[in-house]
């Protein structure tokens, strides 16, 4: 590893050398190399900055250009200038790039990457898409990150409290107080997380910020559905988003979503944009909780019933005060402060909500929630016909015959069609027909359920249930 003279800093007077020495020392730069990197970065520099304010602004980049493409990979500290630190630190990334591509072809495959470095340490966390090469663009990204990527180091280090390199969840939870993100940052789910995987979601979460203030047009800090569909044509996909089931996606369920997402992709061993039983087997060791997450039932579990699924299990927690791993009428009671709506979600009757009725009942009120368009916290005839289509199955779900079906009526109606002891999975509404009966558990009365309860709230979206 070469040093770095004194002649190279003369050279350098015009940037500020220091935030860029780390980098020229990694990267074993003679001063002959760095004399041809420096002249070519600053001619291109003041060619660029016509108003000579010694910064690049996105007009005078496109101006050269032609286009922003790659003005926001080239600006590392998301500033929106273009400072001569970050063109240099650019080219240095461009060099030592184009060494490890030894077959020129503007990627890099892992075996490049060993016969660089030695082994494949990093390369996953370089590679973003996960489709086994790192191009341009993610070599860039991720070498762009240096200084987070410090940071991201050294916040690694003080969660790993028994420095044995890898954080295990005890260790998540003793520094952020939950585990609400630990299973988006474990991408191969085995219950630890390395330092390729959390310098990966460090990167990555830059990403995420700049597509969510894209997405929030109107710079209020929140993603509404009609955001989302001027984004993608639709609003396929907002529902699992909305994690707290409000109508909106804040920042922090944005976030959380898009790492889950990214779980979702480690699994997805194929990239067809689903989990088929065996791959799920293949993640965590057994089936367990497969059908529960499979909402639709059609035998593959695909991205949005994912998020849907973790995001149910990371409330449920919350719900879970002795960590059993199920829900108590005591600990249900704790919560909000009566029993209404166990029942409900007891499924079973064993006096106890697992985590697949749990999950279940949670994908039943968000359905229901996505058809209360006024809010109100019951559904209209005409809010039904809107949601399903048809007026079929209104009047037996209208159990009370009110001309209204609440959340209680809807969670009793939809899970006592379709759950059996044999299958969790209950079909979107999109998917299924509402016109049929019921078919209840022997004795089990509609209007009077097997034990009594009192009005509570929902857990999920705050309507009376």
């Amino acid at each position: 590893m070469s040093t770095v003279s004194a002649a190279q800093k003369k050279v350098g007077k015009a940037v500020n050398f220091d935030a860029l020495t780390d980098l020229i020392q990694k990267e074993g730069v003679t001063q002959q190399e760095w004399l041809a990197i420096y002249t070519n970065c600053m001619a291109s520099f003041n060619t660029m900055d016509t108003d000579k304010d010694q910064r690049i602004s996105r007009e005078e980049y496109i101006a050269m250009h032609g286009s922003d493409e790659g003005f926001d990979r080239l600006d590392l500290n998301h500033d929106g200038y273009l400072s001569k630190e970050e063109m240099m630190a650019n080219e240095l990334n461009k060099r030592s790039f184009g060494e490890a591509d030894t077959d020129h072809d503007h990627k890099l495959n892992r075996e490049e990457w060993i016969a660089k470095y030695g082994d494949d340490s990093g390369f996953n966390a370089y590679d973003l898409n996960h489709d086994g090469i790192v191009d341009e663009n993610e070599w860039a990204a991720a070498r762009g990150e240096s200084a987070r990527s410090t940071a991201a180091q050294k916040e690694f280090v003080s969660i790993d409290a028994n420095q044995d390199n890898k954080i295990s969840r005890a260790e998540w939870v003793a520094k952020y107080g939950n585990d609400d993100m630990f299973d988006a940052y474990d991408l191969n789910g085995d219950g630890v997380i390395d330092p390729d995987e959390f310098q990966q979601l460090h990167v990555a979460q830059e990403t995420d910020k700049k597509t969510f203030d894209a997405l929030d047009t109107n710079q209020d800090g929140k993603i509404s559905r009609d955001e989302w569909a001027a984004r993608y044509g639709s609003d396929k996909g907002f529902d699992a988003y909305d994690l707290d089931g409000d109508g909106i996606i804040d920042a922090d369920e944005w976030m959380k979503a898009q790492g889950l997402k990214r779980s979702f992709d480690m699994a997805d061993t194929n990239a067809d944009g689903k989990l088929t039983r065996e791959e799920w087997i293949a993640k965590y060791g057994d089936a367990t909780f497969f059908d529960a997450y499979d909402l639709d039932g059609d035998g593959v579990v695909d991205a949005e019933e994912w998020i849907r699924g973790h995001a149910a299990e990371i409330k449920m927690k919350s719900l879970d005060a002795d960590q059993d791993g199920k829900i108590s009428r005591l600990e249900w009671v704790a919560r909000y402060g009566t029993d209404g709506g166990f029942d409900e979600y007891d499924l079973d009757g064993d006096g106890v909500v697992d985590p697949e009725e749990w999950i279940q009942c949670e994908a039943v009120l968000a359905d229901f929630r996505k058809a209360d368009t006024d809010n109100d916290g019951k559904l209209s005839l005409m809010e039904w016909v809107e949601a399903f289509g048809t007026r079929s199955g209104f009047d037996a779900c209208d159990a009370d015959k009110d001309g209204f079906v609440t959340s209680k009526e809807y969670l009793h109606y939809k899970n006592h069609k379709y759950f059996t002891p044999r299958s969790r999975a209950l079909p979107r509404p999109s998917d299924r027909n509402p016109g049929a009966c019921p078919t209840y558990y022997p004795g089990y009365s509609l209007a009077a359920p097997s034990r009594a309860t009192s009005s509570a709230y929902v857990p999920m979206g705050g309507g009376v249930l």
